[in-house]
């Protein structure tokens, strides 16, 4: 299979940068954890490589699916809800209609983006991009936080971004 393939796109070192919400994550296994539930996680693909892995809700709590890399492990509901992976140039992107859950771009060798849409297991919403690191919003569509911080690099902890206290609650670098 060639390194170049769809299937190997979202491969990448253990000393790979991630940058997700304007910040940069280096040796951060949990990328972003909501009450206890890890939403976007980097795991081992093999001995050498990562990738990354995220879980994707309903906003009623329901699992829908996880990703893992660029394959998408759909449940029953995640099916009917037609959930969807697409792979333009550099980039996986899971979408439902044409709303986009999450978006992984490959910016160099050794450097992936990502930026998320998702939903907790409780129904909060979680957003990210670079233009706002983080935001929470309730299930009626009110913002319960946000973070305002961007640059920084978080290295050698176990959770990036944590959500505690139904979605009152952000910590950078562990829960």
């Amino acid at each position: 299979m060639s390194p170049n393939s769809t299937t190997n796109s979202l491969l990448f070192s253990p000393g790979a940068v991630i940058r997700y919400g304007g910040n940069r994550f280096v040796n951060v296994p949990v990328i972003l954890q909501v009450d206890g539930t890890p939403l976007i996680e980097v795991i081992s693909n093999n001995e050498i490589s990562r990738t990354t892995q995220f879980t994707i809700f309903n906003v009623d709590g329901t699992l829908l699916a996880t990703a893992v890399g660029t394959c998408l492990f759909c449940t029953t509901e995640g099916v009917k809800a037609g959930l969807e992976i697409k792979y333009p140039t550099r980039a996986t992107v899971c979408v439902i209609g044409s709303r986009i859950l999450f978006e992984v771009r490959r910016v160099a060798a050794a450097a992936l983006t990502i930026t998320a849409e998702l939903f907790s297991p409780k129904g909060l919403l979680v957003r990210s991009s670079n233009e706002v690191p983080l935001a929470i919003f309730a299930k009626d569509g009110s913002q319960l936080a946000t973070a305002d911080f961007k640059e920084r690099r978080i290295r050698n902890t176990r959770v990036g971004f944590s959500v505690t206290d139904n979605g009152r609650v952000l910590a950078v670098g562990g829960p």
